[in-house]
Protein backbone atom coordinates (compact mmCIF):
# COMPACT_ATOMS: atom_id res chain seq x y z
CA UNK A 1 0.00 0.00 0.00
CA UNK A 2 1.28 3.75 -0.76
CA UNK A 3 1.09 5.75 2.39
CA UNK A 4 -1.18 8.38 2.45
CA UNK A 5 -0.82 10.30 5.78
CA UNK A 6 -1.43 13.22 4.19
CA UNK A 7 -5.12 12.65 3.26
CA UNK A 8 -5.75 10.78 6.54
CA UNK A 9 -4.75 14.16 8.31
CA UNK A 10 -6.88 16.29 6.07
CA UNK A 11 -9.94 14.23 6.95
CA UNK A 12 -9.28 14.54 10.35
CA UNK A 13 -9.09 18.40 10.13
CA UNK A 14 -12.10 18.39 8.11
CA UNK A 15 -13.81 16.68 10.90
CA UNK A 16 -12.16 18.98 13.23
CA UNK A 17 -13.65 21.94 11.34
CA UNK A 18 -17.23 20.70 11.43
CA UNK A 19 -17.15 20.05 15.31
CA UNK A 20 -16.07 23.24 15.85
CA UNK A 21 -18.73 24.64 13.65
CA UNK A 22 -21.23 22.90 15.69
CA UNK A 23 -19.94 23.09 19.12
CA UNK A 24 -21.63 25.59 21.64
CA UNK A 25 -19.35 27.39 24.87
CA UNK A 26 -20.44 25.93 27.87
CA UNK A 27 -21.94 28.50 30.43
CA UNK A 28 -22.72 26.28 33.31
CA UNK A 29 -24.61 23.57 33.75
CA UNK A 30 -28.47 23.65 33.91
CA UNK A 31 -27.79 27.36 31.58
CA UNK A 32 -26.29 24.86 29.09
CA UNK A 33 -27.82 25.58 26.05
CA UNK A 34 -26.13 25.16 22.30
CA UNK A 35 -26.27 28.02 19.71
CA UNK A 36 -28.00 27.07 16.49
CA UNK A 37 -28.79 23.39 17.92
CA UNK A 38 -28.68 20.68 15.32
CA UNK A 39 -32.04 18.72 15.51
CA UNK A 40 -32.14 15.74 13.45
CA UNK A 41 -28.90 16.16 11.57
CA UNK A 42 -26.05 13.54 10.64
CA UNK A 43 -22.88 12.61 12.94
CA UNK A 44 -19.84 13.54 11.93
CA UNK A 45 -17.25 9.59 12.48
CA UNK A 46 -14.27 8.65 12.05
CA UNK A 47 -13.79 4.85 12.02
CA UNK A 48 -9.89 3.15 11.64
CA UNK A 49 -9.42 -0.60 10.35
CA UNK A 50 -13.29 -0.69 9.06
CA UNK A 51 -15.16 -2.44 8.74
CA UNK A 52 -12.65 -4.93 10.19
CA UNK A 53 -11.68 -7.54 7.91
CA UNK A 54 -12.65 -5.84 4.98
CA UNK A 55 -9.05 -4.52 3.59
CA UNK A 56 -10.29 -0.83 4.39
CA UNK A 57 -7.57 1.39 6.31
CA UNK A 58 -10.75 3.85 7.71
CA UNK A 59 -13.95 5.05 6.62
CA UNK A 60 -15.41 8.38 7.96
CA UNK A 61 -18.21 11.14 7.19
CA UNK A 62 -17.52 15.01 8.13
CA UNK A 63 -20.14 16.17 8.60
CA UNK A 64 -20.82 20.05 8.16
CA UNK A 65 -24.21 21.97 8.75
CA UNK A 66 -23.93 25.71 8.52
CA UNK A 67 -27.70 27.39 8.93
CA UNK A 68 -29.39 30.54 6.55
CA UNK A 69 -31.96 30.40 9.50
CA UNK A 70 -31.67 29.07 12.66
CA UNK A 71 -33.81 30.48 15.63
CA UNK A 72 -33.97 27.36 18.08
CA UNK A 73 -33.58 28.08 21.92
CA UNK A 74 -33.98 26.90 24.91
CA UNK A 75 -37.44 29.27 25.60
CA UNK A 76 -38.73 27.22 22.80
CA UNK A 77 -38.29 23.80 24.38
CA UNK A 78 -40.81 25.03 26.80
CA UNK A 79 -43.18 27.11 25.24
CA UNK A 80 -43.06 24.93 22.32
CA UNK A 81 -44.99 26.28 18.92
CA UNK A 82 -43.32 25.74 15.21
CA UNK A 83 -39.85 26.92 14.57
CA UNK A 84 -38.35 27.03 10.80
CA UNK A 85 -34.51 26.06 10.19
CA UNK A 86 -33.11 26.21 6.72
CA UNK A 87 -29.35 24.90 6.42
CA UNK A 88 -26.54 23.65 3.97
CA UNK A 89 -24.74 20.66 4.42
CA UNK A 90 -21.65 19.47 2.89
CA UNK A 91 -21.13 15.43 4.17
CA UNK A 92 -18.85 13.62 2.03
CA UNK A 93 -17.94 10.18 3.37
CA UNK A 94 -14.42 8.29 2.28
CA UNK A 95 -12.70 4.89 2.49
CA UNK A 96 -9.26 4.40 2.20
CA UNK A 97 -8.54 1.04 0.80
CA UNK A 98 -5.43 -1.08 1.60
CA UNK A 99 -4.95 -0.96 -2.12
CA UNK A 100 -1.30 -1.07 -4.49
CA UNK A 101 -2.26 2.58 -5.61
CA UNK A 102 -4.92 5.08 -5.37
CA UNK A 103 -6.34 3.56 -2.03
CA UNK A 104 -9.19 5.98 -2.74
CA UNK A 105 -11.63 4.18 -4.50
CA UNK A 106 -14.13 6.10 -5.20
CA UNK A 107 -14.93 9.30 -2.64
CA UNK A 108 -18.74 9.54 -2.05
CA UNK A 109 -19.81 13.39 -2.04
CA UNK A 110 -22.96 14.78 -0.55
CA UNK A 111 -24.05 18.16 -1.16
CA UNK A 112 -27.47 19.20 0.44
CA UNK A 113 -27.49 23.35 -0.27
CA UNK A 114 -30.94 23.84 0.52
CA UNK A 115 -32.68 21.77 3.93
CA UNK A 116 -36.18 23.05 5.36
CA UNK A 117 -36.90 21.57 8.89
CA UNK A 118 -40.21 22.30 10.19
CA UNK A 119 -39.78 21.76 14.27
CA UNK A 120 -42.91 21.61 16.21
CA UNK A 121 -43.10 21.17 20.15
CA UNK A 122 -46.26 21.07 22.06
CA UNK A 123 -46.28 23.87 25.30
CA UNK A 124 -45.41 21.49 27.80
CA UNK A 125 -45.11 21.26 31.01
CA UNK A 126 -41.02 20.75 31.35
CA UNK A 127 -41.54 20.27 35.33
CA UNK A 128 -43.48 17.19 35.33
CA UNK A 129 -40.16 15.82 33.54
CA UNK A 130 -41.22 15.20 30.01
CA UNK A 131 -41.11 16.58 26.50
CA UNK A 132 -41.68 16.31 22.78
CA UNK A 133 -41.14 17.51 18.95
CA UNK A 134 -41.70 16.50 15.64
CA UNK A 135 -39.62 17.91 11.95
CA UNK A 136 -41.02 17.60 8.93
CA UNK A 137 -38.15 18.45 6.22
CA UNK A 138 -37.46 18.59 2.53
CA UNK A 139 -34.62 19.85 0.17
CA UNK A 140 -32.64 19.22 -2.43
CA UNK A 141 -29.42 16.88 -2.40
CA UNK A 142 -26.76 16.11 -5.10
CA UNK A 143 -24.42 12.45 -4.05
CA UNK A 144 -21.97 11.62 -6.73
CA UNK A 145 -18.28 10.14 -6.41
CA UNK A 146 -16.14 12.81 -8.70
CA UNK A 147 -15.38 10.06 -11.02
CA UNK A 148 -16.21 9.94 -15.10
CA UNK A 149 -15.28 6.24 -16.10
CA UNK A 150 -18.11 3.87 -17.39
CA UNK A 151 -20.16 2.12 -14.86
CA UNK A 152 -19.34 -1.30 -15.64
CA UNK A 153 -15.87 -2.94 -16.79
CA UNK A 154 -15.19 -3.77 -20.77
CA UNK A 155 -16.47 -0.24 -21.70
CA UNK A 156 -14.69 3.19 -22.69
CA UNK A 157 -16.41 6.64 -22.61
CA UNK A 158 -16.11 8.34 -25.72
CA UNK A 159 -15.97 11.83 -24.28
CA UNK A 160 -16.81 13.83 -27.43
CA UNK A 161 -20.30 11.72 -27.32
CA UNK A 162 -20.60 11.57 -23.88
CA UNK A 163 -20.96 7.92 -24.32
CA UNK A 164 -19.47 4.38 -23.09
CA UNK A 165 -19.06 1.99 -25.97
CA UNK A 166 -18.02 -1.80 -25.30
CA UNK A 167 -14.00 -2.45 -25.90
CA UNK A 168 -13.57 -6.03 -24.38
CA UNK A 169 -16.94 -7.58 -25.06
CA UNK A 170 -15.94 -10.91 -22.77
CA UNK A 171 -15.46 -8.57 -19.74
CA UNK A 172 -18.84 -6.17 -20.78
CA UNK A 173 -21.33 -9.32 -20.85
CA UNK A 174 -20.30 -10.05 -17.41
CA UNK A 175 -21.78 -6.54 -16.20
CA UNK A 176 -19.04 -6.06 -13.39
CA UNK A 177 -19.49 -2.73 -12.08
CA UNK A 178 -16.25 -0.40 -12.43
CA UNK A 179 -15.61 0.22 -9.05
CA UNK A 180 -12.10 2.12 -9.50
CA UNK A 181 -13.47 4.88 -11.71
CA UNK A 182 -16.96 4.50 -12.55
CA UNK A 183 -19.41 7.32 -12.76
CA UNK A 184 -21.77 7.66 -10.21
CA UNK A 185 -24.41 10.48 -10.40
CA UNK A 186 -27.77 11.08 -8.73
CA UNK A 187 -29.44 14.35 -7.43
CA UNK A 188 -32.35 13.61 -5.27
CA UNK A 189 -35.01 15.48 -3.02
CA UNK A 190 -35.80 14.07 0.61
CA UNK A 191 -38.72 14.24 2.62
CA UNK A 192 -38.61 13.28 6.10
CA UNK A 193 -40.74 13.08 9.29
CA UNK A 194 -38.70 12.89 12.61
CA UNK A 195 -40.93 12.16 15.82
CA UNK A 196 -38.76 12.25 19.44
CA UNK A 197 -40.06 12.08 22.90
CA UNK A 198 -38.08 11.75 26.35
CA UNK A 199 -38.15 12.43 29.87
CA UNK A 200 -36.02 14.99 32.15
CA UNK A 201 -34.20 15.18 35.73
CA UNK A 202 -36.69 17.14 37.65
CA UNK A 203 -34.35 18.85 39.03
CA UNK A 204 -31.83 20.19 36.89
CA UNK A 205 -33.93 19.50 33.46
CA UNK A 206 -31.13 17.22 31.59
CA UNK A 207 -32.21 15.21 29.31
CA UNK A 208 -32.54 11.78 31.11
CA UNK A 209 -33.75 9.42 27.99
CA UNK A 210 -35.21 9.77 24.63
CA UNK A 211 -36.81 8.09 22.15
CA UNK A 212 -36.19 9.05 18.47
CA UNK A 213 -37.74 7.59 14.95
CA UNK A 214 -38.07 8.64 11.57
CA UNK A 215 -38.62 7.95 8.33
CA UNK A 216 -37.20 9.51 4.72
CA UNK A 217 -38.12 8.93 1.54
CA UNK A 218 -35.95 9.83 -1.21
CA UNK A 219 -37.04 11.21 -4.62
CA UNK A 220 -34.39 10.52 -7.97
CA UNK A 221 -35.84 11.84 -10.53
CA UNK A 222 -34.27 10.62 -14.25
CA UNK A 223 -32.25 13.29 -15.65
CA UNK A 224 -32.79 15.43 -13.13
CA UNK A 225 -31.11 19.16 -13.35
CA UNK A 226 -27.52 19.44 -11.97
CA UNK A 227 -26.30 15.19 -12.30
CA UNK A 228 -29.54 13.41 -12.03
CA UNK A 229 -29.26 10.02 -11.83
CA UNK A 230 -29.68 8.40 -15.21
CA UNK A 231 -31.69 5.29 -16.71
CA UNK A 232 -29.12 3.32 -16.97
CA UNK A 233 -28.04 3.64 -13.30
CA UNK A 234 -31.50 3.87 -11.63
CA UNK A 235 -31.66 0.40 -14.08
CA UNK A 236 -28.62 -1.19 -11.94
CA UNK A 237 -29.18 0.28 -8.73
CA UNK A 238 -33.02 1.25 -8.35
CA UNK A 239 -34.79 4.62 -7.86
CA UNK A 240 -36.34 6.18 -5.47
CA UNK A 241 -35.12 5.17 -1.67
CA UNK A 242 -36.65 4.63 1.54
CA UNK A 243 -34.82 4.87 4.83
CA UNK A 244 -36.48 4.01 8.24
CA UNK A 245 -34.46 4.22 11.95
CA UNK A 246 -35.54 4.14 15.16
CA UNK A 247 -32.73 5.86 18.88
CA UNK A 248 -32.92 5.23 22.48
CA UNK A 249 -30.29 7.01 24.22
CA UNK A 250 -30.28 7.41 27.92
CA UNK A 251 -27.86 9.04 30.32
CA UNK A 252 -24.35 7.17 30.79
CA UNK A 253 -23.97 4.96 34.20
CA UNK A 254 -20.40 5.42 33.62
CA UNK A 255 -17.94 7.50 35.25
CA UNK A 256 -17.93 10.76 33.27
CA UNK A 257 -21.42 12.43 32.46
CA UNK A 258 -22.49 11.35 29.22
CA UNK A 259 -25.27 9.37 27.02
CA UNK A 260 -25.50 6.29 25.79
CA UNK A 261 -26.94 5.22 22.59
CA UNK A 262 -28.82 1.83 20.86
CA UNK A 263 -29.63 2.48 17.04
CA UNK A 264 -30.89 0.80 14.44
CA UNK A 265 -31.18 1.52 10.63
CA UNK A 266 -32.82 0.55 7.65
CA UNK A 267 -32.48 1.49 3.84
CA UNK A 268 -34.47 0.06 0.88
CA UNK A 269 -33.86 0.84 -3.05
CA UNK A 270 -37.11 0.68 -5.31
CA UNK A 271 -36.47 -0.89 -8.40
CA UNK A 272 -37.28 0.31 -11.75
CA UNK A 273 -39.36 -2.08 -14.48
CA UNK A 274 -36.46 -4.27 -15.18
CA UNK A 275 -34.17 -3.45 -12.94
CA UNK A 276 -33.48 -4.76 -9.48
CA UNK A 277 -33.83 -3.53 -5.49
CA UNK A 278 -31.29 -3.60 -2.54
CA UNK A 279 -31.50 -3.20 1.02
CA UNK A 280 -29.05 -2.50 3.82
CA UNK A 281 -29.26 -2.51 7.43
CA UNK A 282 -27.33 -1.25 10.56
CA UNK A 283 -27.08 -1.61 14.22
CA UNK A 284 -25.33 0.52 16.26
CA UNK A 285 -24.15 1.10 20.23
CA UNK A 286 -22.32 4.18 21.06
CA UNK A 287 -21.36 6.20 23.72
CA UNK A 288 -20.67 10.63 23.76
CA UNK A 289 -18.98 11.86 26.93
CA UNK A 290 -20.74 15.54 27.84
CA UNK A 291 -17.43 17.08 28.79
CA UNK A 292 -15.61 16.26 25.22
CA UNK A 293 -17.70 18.20 23.05
CA UNK A 294 -19.45 15.66 22.04
CA UNK A 295 -17.09 12.97 21.17
CA UNK A 296 -17.90 9.26 21.75
CA UNK A 297 -17.28 5.92 20.65
CA UNK A 298 -19.74 3.56 18.78
CA UNK A 299 -19.73 0.19 17.46
CA UNK A 300 -22.01 -0.56 14.50
CA UNK A 301 -22.98 -3.73 12.67
CA UNK A 302 -24.11 -3.46 8.61
CA UNK A 303 -25.97 -6.71 6.78
CA UNK A 304 -27.00 -6.54 3.69
CA UNK A 305 -25.68 -4.80 0.25
CA UNK A 306 -23.12 -2.07 0.42
CA UNK A 307 -24.83 1.63 0.15
CA UNK A 308 -21.26 3.28 -0.80
CA UNK A 309 -21.90 5.17 -4.02
CA UNK A 310 -20.57 2.87 -7.61
CA UNK A 311 -20.76 -0.17 -4.84
CA UNK A 312 -24.26 -0.42 -4.28
CA UNK A 313 -24.57 -3.37 -5.80
CA UNK A 314 -22.22 -5.61 -3.82
CA UNK A 315 -23.57 -7.65 -1.40
CA UNK A 316 -21.83 -7.51 1.50
CA UNK A 317 -20.85 -10.28 4.46
CA UNK A 318 -22.17 -9.33 8.04
CA UNK A 319 -19.90 -6.48 8.35
CA UNK A 320 -18.08 -4.64 11.99
CA UNK A 321 -17.13 -0.71 12.06
CA UNK A 322 -15.56 0.89 15.35
CA UNK A 323 -14.72 4.66 15.88
CA UNK A 324 -15.07 7.66 16.96
CA UNK A 325 -18.36 9.74 16.66
CA UNK A 326 -18.90 13.41 17.24
CA UNK A 327 -22.76 15.07 18.35
CA UNK A 328 -22.56 18.68 18.07
CA UNK A 329 -25.02 21.12 19.38
CA UNK A 330 -27.21 18.40 20.73
CA UNK A 331 -30.18 19.88 23.37
CA UNK A 332 -29.50 18.26 26.87
CA UNK A 333 -31.17 20.47 29.06
CA UNK A 334 -34.55 21.76 28.83
CA UNK A 335 -35.96 25.48 29.85
CA UNK A 336 -37.90 24.87 33.28
CA UNK A 337 -41.70 26.34 32.60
Amino acid sequence: MIARPGLTVAWLLATAVAVRLGTATPVGAQQDFPRQPQLFLERSYFAPFSPIGEGYVFEGEAAIHLFYHNRVDKLWTAEGGWQRVISLSFLPVVRMLDAASSPVRTPSFRIRPFYLQLLHAPRQDTARGSFRMHAISVGYTHYSNGQDGCTYEGYTRDTARDLCTVTDAALASRRRVNVRDGDFSTSYIPVRLDLRRGTLDPETFRVRTQHSLGVELQLHPIGMPIGGISRELATAYGQHQVNAWYEFEFASRLRTPGFARVSAMGKYRMPTPGGRDWWTATAEVANVWDGLEGLGVFARLRVGYDDYNIRFRERARPQVTAGVSWDARTIRYFNRR
